[in-house]
């Protein structure tokens, strides 16, 4: 993670030295996928199945049927 910056340099340190432990924690599958399906439609707005369908598998990594879609 960015520690600081330094002029227009960033200056790295491992996350464990950077977070607090009460939020030093990789989220639910679930909770990831939910977060990206509400991202795809507010970064494209009003579109179709197949276009939420071919963004949210960008971002999910994984080949979405239309029914799921759906």
């Amino acid at each position: 993670m960015i520690h600081h910056p330094q002029g227009f340099e960033r200056v790295y340190d491992f996350r464990e030295h950077i977070t607090p432990p009460a939020v030093d924690y990789a989220a639910p599958e679930e909770d990831a996928e939910h977060f990206f399906a509400r991202k795809t439609v507010a970064f494209k707005g009003l579109i179709t199945v197949r276009e939420w369908v071919n963004g949210f598998s960008g971002y999910s990594q994984r080949r979405i049927s239309r029914a799921e879609a759906q």
